[in-house]
């Protein structure tokens, strides 16, 4: 199955969202129209698949990156700002109430 199909398919089961498809989408044709230059069609469609499905992986794992950075970040400021005062515990209840 050629990964045209794959994004296709993923958005059609809900798996990826029409954003998603769509950027993947983009990104293969314009790889294909790309090589196609330089090789055959078919070849031009494999290769453009498998540049294409490195690309959305390396990005997706990047994005994982980033968040899991965050969260590390935000920890460690967390812990180095201590325990919040019991005062102000009370007064977010209070707040959270209203």
């Amino acid at each position: 199955m050629s990964l045209k199909n794959c994004i296709i398919n993923g958005q059609a089961e809900g798996k990826i969202t029409k954003e998603q498809a769509d950027q993947a989408l983009d990104l293969f044709e314009d790889l294909a129209a790309e090589y196609q230059g330089r090789m055959s069609r078919e070849v031009a469609e494999v290769q453009a698949g498998r540049d294409a499905y490195d690309a959305l992986a390396y990005e997706a794992m990047q994005r994982k990156r980033q968040k899991l950075l965050q969260y590390q970040t935000w920890k460690r400021l967390k812990s180095q700002m201590g325990p919040s005062p019991p005062h102000q515990d009370r007064v977010a209840k209070r707040h959270s109430s209203v």
